[in-house]
């Protein structure tokens, strides 16, 4: 087989015999739709958890619960910082 006939494809100078070009393009297809987590959103923990605790999951109340202690004691902190910098 020297030469290519109207059934093989030719992939950067590489004779492929009897496959068909709609079976190579599918395979492109699915390598390139399966491939990366391009459209993957970056989220923080705390929107992590915060998706958790409005959730109907077991434990979500939980999450929830810490979520709010946690802001708590966030802004206890930042009001006994803002007072401990006043003269």
């Amino acid at each position: 087989m020297s030469a290519a006939d109207g059934r093989d494809v030719v992939i950067q100078g590489v004779v492929m015999p009897g496959i068909q070009p709609g079976i190579c393009a599918l395979a492109l297809l699915l390598t390139v739709a399966c491939g990366g987590d391009s459209a993957k959103v970056d989220r923080t923990e705390r929107e992590r958890d915060s998706v958790i605790g409005q959730s109907a999951l077991p434990g979500a109340q939980g999450v929830q619960g810490a979520l709010n202690a946690s802001d708590s004691a966030r802004a206890r902190n930042a009001m006994l910082d803002s007072a401990a910098a006043e003269p």
